[in-house]
């Protein structure tokens, strides 16, 4: 099924500005949740607890 190029374009940014609006209200409920951190610094510090052993990230600082 062909769509004219109006609606295409029209469906991209609608999608586009979707997913970025879902994003901003996901970010701003991690927000709350933590006072002290970002929710992205605080995904940070949880991906860096899941290695024991972080000889692998000196290596190549």
């Amino acid at each position: 099924m062909e769509f004219p190029i109006e609606k295409k374009i029209t469906l991209k940014a609608y999608v586009y500005g979707s997913i970025f609006t879902l994003s901003n209200r996901l970010q701003l409920l991690g927000d709350r949740r933590y006072k002290d951190l970002s929710l992205k610094q605080a995904f940070v510090l949880w991906n860096i607890s899941l290695y024991d052993n972080l000889s692998f990230f000196y290596k190549y600082c």
